[in-house]
């Protein structure tokens, strides 16, 4: 059957979860859910009905979107990448309810890059690339190297070396008892301290929600902080939890989100002005080399719906 939108699908009992949210960032929990008729989804949550949305972490917000679909009672349900911003044991329990929604009788179809899901869950295993269907197989005629290999076209090197590369004494990153308020109004971070050196990398752990984006934020530069101090050494970069919303503008072309901040390189200019040729060809090495696909430079970010509110990155005060 060809379905002329998704509100027809629904009605042929098909959801998805959405890689991208399709939540109405300005309504509460419970009002999104009562959108979609899956009112009883609230119990499943670890979140407050009455919290609006767009004051939710990434990860929060991700658990909105799956009670969402679990709640529908719907007799299919797709889930696109359901675990990229799920910490290990919010994944596990998905994982685990997918599996229990297939043995209750539902048709699950788990869209995800990560091939050990597959291989937990999965009765049938489809792997694509380029677009197309290279192979399908069971979980019994799979391993994890299999599917690397049919999903890269090639052998994978499983185990990365980075050499004799040691950590130097040389501080590019230093927060002195940063403190740090959350978009709601309340201190996010309370005091931290923390130094990042050269050739060093740090982890900040705990559960979504708790401090990790608006610490990574002041750090960058792109949310103030209410005391303490921020120095870093060096050109800083960011790279948001939620790329649509806080890295990139959507109705721009690849080339011009590119360009935000690439028309600073002074190789791409001549005196004041862009040129042309060397920005064209700058922008198609930056596509080869991070293998975007497609590999168009005109094209322009996938047209979803825009909030009316600029990209925060784009607001803040200190580039990043």
């Amino acid at each position: 059957m060809r379905f002329r939108d998704a509100g027809v699908a629904r009605n042929f009992g098909i959801d998805i979860v959405h890689q991208h949210f399709m939540l109405i960032p300005a309504f509460t929990v419970a009002e999104n859910l009562a959108l979609f008729g899956a009112t009883d989804g609230v119990s499943e949550l670890d979140v407050s009905p009455d919290a609006i949305v767009r004051d939710l972490s990434v990860g929060e917000q991700q658990r909105v979107e799956i009670a969402r679909a679990l709640a529908s009672g719907r007799a299919v349900v797709l889930f696109d990448e359901p675990t990229a911003v799920l910490t290990p044991d919010e994944s596990r329990q998905l994982l685990d309810r997918l599996r229990r929604l297939a043995d209750e009788g539902r048709g699950v179809v788990l869209i995800t890059h990560r091939v050990e899901e597959a291989l937990a869950v999965a009765d049938r295993i489809t792997v694509l690339r380029g677009g197309k269907v290279v192979r399908q197989l069971t979980p019994r005629e799979a391993t994890e190297e299999t599917l690397k290999t049919l999903i890269a076209g090639g052998e994978v090197q499983l185990e990365v070396s980075n050499g004799e590369s040691h950590p130097t004494d040389e501080i590019r990153v230093l927060a002195q008892d940063v403190c740090v308020r959350s978009d709601r109004g309340h201190i996010a971070v309370a005091g931290v301290t923390l130094s990042i050196r050269a050739g060093e990398v740090v982890g900040v752990g705990g559960v979504d929600g708790n401090g990790q984006l608006e610490l990574a934020e002041a750090i960058a530069g792109v949310r103030n902080y209410e005391s303490g101090a921020v120095k870093t050494t060096g050109n800083v970069a960011y790279i948001p939890a939620d790329r649509n919303r806080d890295g990139l503008a959507l109705l721009m072309t690849v080339l011009d989100n590119l360009l935000i901040a690439g028309h600073r390189r002074r190789n791409l200019r001549v005196g004041p002005l862009l040129h042309p040729r060397r920005v064209l060809q700058w922008a198609r090495s930056v596509l080869r080399r991070y293998h975007v696909r497609p590999q168009r430079i005109d094209l322009p970010r996938p047209q979803r719906r825009q909030s009316a509110e600029a990209p925060r990155c784009a607001r803040a005060g200190r580039q990043a």
